[in-house]
């Protein structure tokens, strides 16, 4: 086996590029980088970065196809953003390389972005009032709010078998952690 075919491809999906962008920085920040490549772990990796909501079928269908794991990274969880998700994820069900999920939040980040389950309005609300009852500013209505993970879950048809973790940019162990994660599930730890 060449030294070659031990690199995993690591194909990062996201709606938002500056998020992906960070989180290799991320894991290039804390691996030891080796031509071309980053050493996590047992693992040598390439990563490659597919953002944007103009995300062509065909050429998706080609990076796809020769990755090794897939990690969508998902920074909001309102309705425009989860409508950009929802379209790239519907590519990834052909795909059978191993799928988790990172919602990526900055190091120290309170709040996130959602929306009304009532009337889709945005909101910011604070990771202290998960759980709590809120109502929303335009429509009135009260709702209780969700996690991020719990409205993801609730909005994305993904499998129980797809972890969803967050992560916090800026924070590489948190990261690393979960591109671990995803690199384990691959087929003997190499790529075919």
């Amino acid at each position: 086996m060449t030294e070659e075919a031990n690199i995993l491809k690591l194909v990062i999906l996201s709606e938002d590029s500056a998020s992906a962008e960070q989180l290799v920085r991320d894991v290039q920040s804390e691996g030891a980088k080796a031509e071309g490549c980053v050493e996590i772990g047992a693992h040598r990796i390439h990563m490659e970065i597919l953002a944007g909501e103009a995300t062509n079928p065909e050429s998706l269908s080609t990076i796809l196809a020769g990755a090794d794991a897939v990690l969508l990274a998902i920074r909001h969880v309102d309705v425009l953003s989860l409508e950009k998700v929802r379209a790239i994820y519907t590519h990834l069900s052909d795909h059978e390389a191993p799928q988790d999920v990172v919602i990526a939040r900055a190091d120290g980040e309170g709040d996130f972005k959602m929306s009304c389950p009532s009337c889709a309005q945005k909101l910011w609300v604070r990771d202290t009032d998960v759980d709590k009852r809120g109502r929303c500013p335009s429509c009135k209505k009260a709702f209780t709010v969700p996690s991020q993970v719990r409205e993801l879950r609730n909005v994305m048809p993904l499998p129980e078998e797809i972890s969803v973790k967050t992560v916090f940019q800026g924070n590489p162990s948190t990261v690393i952690g979960s591109v671990e994660g995803v690199l384990s599930r691959c087929s003997n730890g190499v790529s075919s």
